[in-house]
């Protein structure tokens, strides 16, 4: 992406119920792809993909009242509301994380609470790829109980 972090709607106009998945690399790590094929949206917005990651939009104690004490990174996106496709975000969270579970939850500011998306395994090199259909604060929480994922989502397959 050279620096930029906004995607033109007409891009994904142009490949819309193709199956053609275009991915954008963001830097330090940080990877979107979009299929085609998962946009539904009649006109596509521009799209600021960029991620912060590591602030502290939601509350510690509503962490862990999901998560436990498990490891948890914070992450916010910039884009605000529907995308009109599912985007795949592959990020780093370590090597030694490579094998658990990275399980991911949106932020619910209305109603104080995370909500379970989906689960996907952090592979050898410490990336996990994982499915949104919107933009706002989400937490990555790690476990050590890939066997208990829930709903999958990214593109890999279980090991």
């Amino acid at each position: 992406m050279n620096g930029s972090t906004v995607v033109p709607g007409d891009l994904f106009d142009s490949i819309k119920g193709k199956d053609i998945t275009i991915t954008f690399d963001m830097g330090n790590g940080i990877l979107w792809s979009v299929d085609g094929k998962s946009i539904t949206t009649d006109k596509a917005g521009d799209i600021d993909f960029s991620v912060k990651s590591g602030v502290k939009t939601v509350p510690v104690d509503i962490i862990n009242n999901v998560t436990g004490k498990s490891y948890s990174i914070q992450i916010s996106l910039a884009y605000e509301g529907e995308f009109g496709f599912t985007a795949v975000l592959s990020i780093n969270l370590g090597k030694e994380n490579a094998g658990y579970a990275a399980s991911l939850y949106y932020y619910n500011e209305s109603t104080g609470e995370l909500e379970f998306i989906c689960s996907d395994e952090v592979a050898q090199d410490g990336t996990v790829s994982l499915a949104f259909t919107h933009a706002s604060d989400y937490v990555i929480a790690i476990d050590g109980g890939w066997g208990r994922r829930r709903r999958r989502c990214g593109t890999r397959t279980a090991r």
